[in-house]
């Protein structure tokens, strides 16, 4: 099910897009935003991955059903790709960063691109929250 909400409280400039879709890859999420302007989603041809300070404004402080996002929002989302990249992980070799917002633990963090190549363990999974600017 796909759900578009406008929370001018949080942010008054930009519109949120719900979809329970899940994405293996930091690189997989641009393309899932690019295929939704390719389709013209909703009829609009401008939805980008949300910076991390946009999914920050939607965390709860107190949880519901389990996670720390308005009621109005899925709960299937507990995890979301930001467009924001990090530090380089000294960990991993040098590996690129990507921020990402944890609804379920009610957190920010950084996940390693290329979690794989360096650990051999599966990819991470993360959920695509596409927005859009508004004026």
């Amino acid at each position: 099910m796909v759900v578009l909400s406008i929370d001018r409280s949080i942010n008054p400039h930009y519109i949120t897009m719900n979809y329970s879709s899940s994405v293996r890859l930091f690189k997989r999420s641009k393309f899932y935003v690019k295929n939704l302007n390719e389709d013209k989603f909703a009829g609009y041809s401008d939805w980008r991955l949300p910076t991390v300070e946009e999914l920050a404004s939607l965390l709860k402080k107190d949880d519901h059903n389990g996670i720390h996002i308005d009621p109005l929002f899925d709960t299937k989302q507990k995890s979301c790709w930001s467009s924001d990249e990090g530090p380089l992980s000294s960990g991993f070799g040098n590996a690129p960063q990507v921020w990402h917002v944890h609804f379920g633990e009610g957190s920010l963090g950084l996940s390693v691109l290329y979690f794989k190549h360096f650990t051999g363990m599966h990819p991470i999974y993360r959920h695509v929250r596409a927005v859009r600017s508004i004026e």
